[in-house]
């Protein structure tokens, strides 16, 4: 089940709000899960910044992987890139303000169609790759 989220703003701080909820003293998580999540969020960046980063120098520096076969693992790479890159640290960054968005209208709405639309534009690409075979 999606939760769903509302963004709002009061006093001219941005908020999202999740199951009516912003404030950290309501938030279900301790402060303890709080830190082991975000440490987890962040470790999943730098995974995924440091394996598609390995996997776009190796499509461009060895020969033999330059084939259009190959173009689609370099097309979802470089997407995933700009995931860990841009959408990634925002995410970590509404965890670490409690779910209270600190930065402007246009990021936020930037990050929200950054989270939401990069798995099925990935996934369409995947699916037409895999039916011309």
């Amino acid at each position: 089940m999606v939760k769903s989220s509302v963004v709002a703003e009061f006093n001219g701080n941005r908020s999202i709000y999740f199951n009516g909820t912003t404030s950290p003293e309501l938030d279900p998580l301790s402060i303890a899960d709080h830190w082991i999540l975000i440490g987890l969020e962040t470790f999943t960046m730098l995974i995924t910044l440091i394996g598609n980063s390995l996997v776009i120098l190796s499509v461009i520096l060895v020969k033999s992987l330059r084939k259009p076969q190959n173009y689609l693992l370099l097309s979802l790479a470089f997407a995933d890139l700009l995931v860990g890159g841009f959408v990634m640290p925002l995410s970590i960054l509404l965890q670490v303000e409690h779910r209270r968005w600190p930065l402007g209208t246009l990021i936020c709405d930037l990050w929200v169609c950054g989270e939401s639309s990069r798995l099925f534009d990935n996934l369409k690409l995947f699916i037409l790759n895999r039916s011309q075979l």
